[in-house]
C-alpha cells in the first residue's frame, strides 16, 4: 500500500521536525478542506435537526387522527369533528 502525502509528510515532521517547503500548499489546502467539510457539517446538522423537529410536529397530527380509541368508544363526534382539521393545520402552519 503506498503511502499518503499527509503519511509522508507527517513521517518527515517526526524525524526532522521540519516541513518542506513543497508540502505547506498541500497542508494549506487540506486544512481549507477541512474547514469547508466542517462548515458543511454543521449546515447538514442544523438541517438534520430541523427535519426532526418537523417530523415530530407531523407526527403528532397523525397520531392525535389515527387514535382508535376516538373510534372505538364512539369519541369520534367530541374529537374529530370539533377540532375541525385544527390539529392538522397548527402542524403544518408551524415553520420548519
Amino acid at each position: 500500500m503506498s503511502e499518503t502525502n499527509a503519511e509522508r509528510i507527517r513521517k518527515h515532521f517526526n524525524s526532522t521536525g521540519d516541513v518542506w517547503p513543497s508540502d505547506i500548499s498541500f497542508l494549506i489546502e487540506q486544512a481549507e478542506r477541512a474547514q469547508e467539510f466542517e462548515l458543511n457539517f454543521k449546515s447538514l446538522q442544523h438541517e438534520w435537526v430541523s427535519a426532526v423537529h418537523e417530523n415530530r410536529r407531523l407526527r403528532g397530527a397523525l397520531e392525535f387522527y389515527a387514535d382508535q380509541e376516538i373510534y372505538a368508544k364512539g369519541y369520534f363526534q367530541q374529537t374529530v369533528l370539533i377540532d375541525c382539521g385544527r390539529t392538522a393545520h397548527q402542524a403544518l402552519e408551524q415553520p420548519k
